[in-house]
């Protein structure tokens, strides 16, 4: 029985780990949407859009 909770628990940490990533994931992606929306003109968005993809 107490393997059965182990397993249990194991799952429940791996399921929450990946919730925490995705969270991450989200709360940097509403970042760059914001300063996409809030940049003043084009030069602005090309600054933008290549820092984050590092071209």
């Amino acid at each position: 029985m107490s393997s059965r909770a182990e397993l249990l628990q194991n799952k429940l940490d791996a399921l929450l780990t990946i919730a925490s990533h995705n969270d991450q994931k989200q709360i940097h992606f509403q970042e760059y949407e914001l300063n996409l929306l809030n940049s003043s003109g084009l030069f602005d968005l090309l600054t933008i859009l290549l820092d984050i993809h590092q071209v």
